[in-house]
């Protein structure tokens, strides 16, 4: 400490006055190093950093050791052109570059309107982020609503995690057990709903049983080997962990700050303006958009009330406030919320078939819900049986080849 404030000084003095005994070049000369010597040494003293109160303030964690009191900087300068709110109102990427042209922003390719986007969106979210950060929680957790057909399709997106703190979890607990009608993503049920009735959509089923036997091979091979693959992590899922990492120092604020920000926030673009742009450019859905099709699919065609048989007197009864029947809500993780709010009222251009599957699937449980769960339990069946078997025959021929070499060798 006593170093650097030398140096900071050093820098307010022109001239040859050297009153630090230091020569021009900033170097400390020799009658400044025997004085050093003959100090001792400077003792720290350790002083928390206040809490944050807005984004901007928010530290780095204590693993960047290097500058500890640096504060979170926008990676992009300036304003944004467009902002989230605006982003948000955009239906078609013709909307969006006339609203740019009546900025005085035109492009000559879609490639140049997706990276003014992708500015706009970086500096933009230095400010909800923000907003977030002052923000109490709500009495109900964060969604999107999207109304059809009569009802509302509640869609509330959470980050995959346990350790979302105590807080978020009563807050999503509550809001679980005020409705009656759930549905949610593969796997999420067992993190978030353990023991609430809630129906598991099986979208990991979008990309065909094939593909999900190479996927449950490639989760064998890496728990048996321990390995973990960051190359096989989507890159906006890598940049999603890297930004929590470095923005926030307490995980449970990132959390917090996460679910009451857009669900999209942490994304390159936002939800639709990516799912817009693939589409334009024929790039097709990456495998997360795809299974976001999917359960948009599902959750539109499903129709608890007809597959439950739930009578009027049964409504009355319940514990539920009325308006409560009328409404359907899905649990996914956040970064599928938006996605499925743009499928619901969207109808996909890529991943038709997988879509169908749901559908069929959704009617099937509206009129058998034990013929579905069978469906289901059979596919998952196959699927992992499938891949255990190529983990397995992988397994053995790895080994035969291993011995090849290795008779080879030493022989």
């Amino acid at each position: 400490m006593l170093r650097k404030q030398r140096s900071n000084e050093m820098t307010l003095e022109t001239g040859n006055e050297n009153p630090l005994g230091r020569d021009n070049m900033g170097r400390p000369n020799q009658a400044a190093r025997d004085e050093d010597r003959h100090k001792p040494p400077v003792q720290e003293e350790f002083s928390p950093q206040p809490e944050a109160k807005t984004f901007a303030e928010l530290q780095p964690p204590c693993i960047h050791a290097t500058s500890p009191q640096t504060p979170i900087q926008p990676r992009q300068k300036g304003k944004a052109v467009v902002t989230e709110p605006e982003f948000r109102r955009i239906q078609s990427l013709e909307e969006l570059r006339e609203l740019y042209r009546s900025r005085g922003l035109t492009f000559s390719s879609t490639e140049g309107l997706i990276e003014q986007v992708k500015q706009d969106w970086e500096k933009d979210r230095v400010r909800y982020l923000t907003e977030a950060a002052e923000k109490e929680l709500p009495e109900e957790f964060p969604k999107l609503t999207v109304d059809l057909n009569g009802k509302s399709h509640n869609i509330y997106g959470c980050i995959h995690s346990p350790g979302i703190g105590e807080e978020l979890f009563k807050l999503l607990a509550t809001t679980v057990l005020s409705k009656p009608f759930w549905v949610h993503e593969h796997n999420l049920g067992r993190e978030f709903l353990p023991g609430i009735p809630s129906l598991e959509i099986d979208d990991h089923n979008a990309r065909g049983v094939p593909l999900r036997m190479l996927r449950e091979l490639g989760k064998i091979w890496s728990s048996l080997l321990s390995l973990q693959l960051p190359q096989l992590i989507p890159r906006n899922v890598q940049e999603i962990n890297r930004r929590s990492e470095q923005d926030f120092g307490d995980p449970h604020k990132t959390f917090k700050i996460y679910t009451m920000a857009p669900f999209d926030g942490p994304m390159e673009l936002p939800s639709h303006i990516d799912i817009m742009r693939r589409e334009e450019l024929d790039l097709g859905y990456n495998q997360y958009q795809l299974r976001s099709a999917y359960q948009a699919a599902f959750f539109k065609a499903w129709d608890p009330p007809k597959a439950l048989k739930v009578t009027d007197e049964q409504k009355k009864q319940s514990r539920f406030a009325p308006e409560t029947w009328e409404e359907k809500n899905i649990l996914v993780g956040a970064g599928h919320a938006h996605d499925i709010e743009y499928f619901l009222t969207h109808e996909p251009k890529y991943g038709v078939r997988a879509c169908e599957r749901a559908r069929v699937d959704a009617e099937l449980f509206n009129e058998n819900p034990e013929a579905y769960l069978r469906r289901v339990r059979i596919r998952n069946g196959i699927a992992l049986t499938g891949g255990f078997a190529a983990a397995t025959a992988s397994g053995a021929a790895a080994g035969y080849l291993a011995r090849i070499l290795l008779t080879g060798l030493f022989s």
